[in-house]
């Protein structure tokens, strides 16, 4: 090895391009220039570290020079990594559930199984079928929200129709407009009574309350015409 510089003595058995070492760690750490492996984050060196070393030897197999060490590509140092492959398993598959409950829980918002959407809005329909009743089946409560009750031109035979909404309903459901206006609103034991003058006879009419929800969970309720079975409709609200 040439004057002034430190490093690995080594004799080699016969002239070679290159040598296999099998160094300690102790004697590693004192080479300028030493390997570095890393392992779970950290810079750290094993017990012992197999590498390559180039070196120029002449005839009688006494090295000249030596070049840089190299990690051995060939046979990988025993690096030690502490790891739990169950647990990582069982780790992604909690994160795909996830992903996928968030995907579905996107989905069913967008299509108005929370509030308003597509699948929010439903009908039920009087026995008779005099009446039908538009609502949306999950409400917000405090949100305002929609009955769209439409009647059919049996039920507009006369000059004035009496629509009656229980008690049960009128005290989860706050009323705030009534279009068209009713002639007469009255209060019972059982409900409201609304009544209408019917503008065309024998034709199709359509009332329309703006309520406000008052209670939480589900609200059942009837709406109806006086004397004849009413519709029940039941929506569900949210807090």
């Amino acid at each position: 090895m040439p004057p002034g510089r430190r490093g690995i003595g080594v004799r080699l058995p016969s002239p070679g391009p290159t040598l296999l070492l099998r160094l300690h760690r102790p004697r590693l750490a004192h080479c300028r220039g030493g390997v570095t492996t890393r392992a779970a984050g950290r810079a750290e060196l094993p017990s012992w570290v197999w590498i390559y070393i180039r070196a120029r030897t002449d005839t009688d197999g006494t090295m000249v020079s030596m070049g840089q060490a190299q990690p051995d590509q060939t046979h990988p140092p025993d690096l030690e990594i502490s790891h739990d492959l169950a647990f990582q398993q069982r780790t992604w598959a909690v994160q795909r559930i996830g992903w996928v409950m968030m995907l579905l829980f996107v989905v069913a918002a967008a299509v108005g199984l929370f509030s308003v959407g597509p699948l929010s809005w439903t009908q039920t329909r009087d026995p008779e079928g005099l009446i039908a009743l538009e609502y949306e089946r999950f409400g917000r409560y405090m949100a305002p929200t929609t009955l769209r009750l439409r009647l059919e031109p049996s039920a507009t035979s006369r000059d004035r129709v009496a629509v009656r909404m229980n008690r049960a309903l009128t005290e989860d459901l706050e009323i705030q407009h009534i279009r068209p206006a009713p002639e007469r609103m009255t209060a019972s034991p059982d409900g409201m009574r609304f009544e209408f003058d019917i503008a065309a006879r024998g034709e199709p009419a359509n009332i329309t309350f703006s309520v406000r929800p008052q209670s939480i969970g589900r609200l059942r309720g009837e709406v109806g015409l006086i004397g004849h079975e009413p519709a029940r409709p039941s929506l569900f609200v949210y807090p």
